[in-house]
C-alpha cells in the first residue's frame, strides 16, 4: 500500500509539472493567454500604450526621416550607464489586449516613412529582475543603444520622462528624427514609467 501511495504522487506531481509546462509553452508559441499558466501576462498599461499607437500612426514624418535605414526586429535594448539590458521580441495582442512576458520586452512598429521604413517604435515591458528592476534610474540625457535583428545598432538619447497612472495616456513631443517610446509599467506601484528616446541623425 506504502509503494502504491507513492507512485500515485510522483504520478500526479509528474502529471501536475507536465501540464504547467505544456500550459505555459502553449501560451508562448500559440499567442493564448491560458488560466494559472504564467508565461505571458496581460499589461496593466493598456491606455498608455493604445493612445501611443494612435498617436504616433498618424503623425507626419519628416524629411529627417525618408533616408532613414530600415532596422526591423528590435532584439535588445541596453543602456550602459545603468549597466542593464532587455530582450526584447515583437509585440503579443489577444483579443485586442496587449500581453508580454514577464522576462521580456516587446516592441510595435508605430508608423513608416514614404518609403515603407519604419520610423519609431514603442517597447513596453514589465518590471522585475529580469527586464528592468528599476526603471526609475534612468534619467533624462541617458544614452540607450537599440540592437536590431540584422546586426545594426542605433544610439538614442534620453529625452523625456513621465511616471503616471495606468489610465493616463502617455503624450510626448514628437521629434523629427527616429525615436523610440519606452514604457516600463510597475504593477505594485500602479504606475508606469514612459520615456522618449531620440536618434539625433
Amino acid at each position: 500500500m506504502r509503494n502504491f501511495f507513492i507512485k500515485f504522487t510522483v504520478f500526479g506531481m509528474t502529471f501536475l509539472f507536465t501540464g504547467f509546462t505544456f500550459a505555459n509553452t502553449y501560451e508562448v508559441v500559440f499567442n493564448r493567454d491560458i488560466p494559472l499558466a504564467g508565461s505571458v501576462e496581460r499589461s496593466s498599461n493598456q491606455t498608455a500604450i493604445n493612445s501611443a499607437v494612435q498617436d504616433f500612426e498618424t503623425r507626419l514624418t519628416s524629411n529627417n526621416t525618408d533616408s532613414v535605414a530600415a532596422l526591423d526586429r528590435i532584439e535588445r535594448l541596453e543602456i550602459p550607464a545603468l549597466k542593464a539590458q532587455i530582450t526584447t521580441e515583437e509585440s503579443r495582442l489577444i483579443n485586442n489586449e496587449w500581453y508580454a512576458r514577464p522576462s521580456t520586452a516587446h516592441y510595435i512598429g508605430l508608423n513608416k516613412n514614404k518609403y515603407g521604413v519604419t520610423v519609431d517604435y514603442l517597447v513596453y515591458a514589465i518590471k522585475s529582475w529580469r527586464t528592468l528592476p528599476a526603471p526609475e534610474r534612468i534619467e533624462q540625457g541617458m544614452e540607450v543603444v537599440v540592437h536590431y535583428g540584422n546586426g545594426a545598432g542605433s544610439v538614442l538619447q534620453v529625452t523625456e520622462k513621465k511616471v503616471l497612472p495606468f489610465d493616463r495616456s502617455l503624450l510626448v513631443s514628437k521629434s523629427e528624427y527616429r525615436q523610440v517610446l519606452l514604457v516600463l509599467e510597475d504593477p505594485d506601484a500602479g504606475v508606469y514609467y514612459g520615456f522618449s528616446l531620440e536618434a539625433k541623425v
